[in-house]
């Protein structure tokens, strides 16, 4: 009787051993993810801002006439959206 209680309590703990072991395997891919997605991430918004800066330098011209013609665009679209909105 007191082998087979012993005997059940050490298969108890193997298998919440091999539990713990397959949920710290589940963890290191999360993790591992996880750091994936943040580098990919900051390599995104890296991207982004290098386009957004250069789409801006190439629509203004680096000329006060190219700001004034954008801002007139600008205000242009806006007028236009806003009276079909209405």
């Amino acid at each position: 009787m007191q082998y087979s209680n012993f005997k059940d309590t050490l298969q108890n703990i193997a298998s919440q051993i091999g539990n713990v072991e397959q949920e710290v395997e589940e963890h290191k891919y999360v993790a591992s993810t996880f750091f994936l997605l943040s580098v990919f991430r900051s390599h995104l918004c890296q991207l982004a801002v290098c386009r957004l800066r250069r789409s801006l330098i190439a629509i203004l011209g680096v000329r006060p006439f190219g700001l004034k013609m954008k801002m007139k665009t600008c205000l242009h679209h806006d007028l236009v959206r806003s009276r079909t909105e209405a």
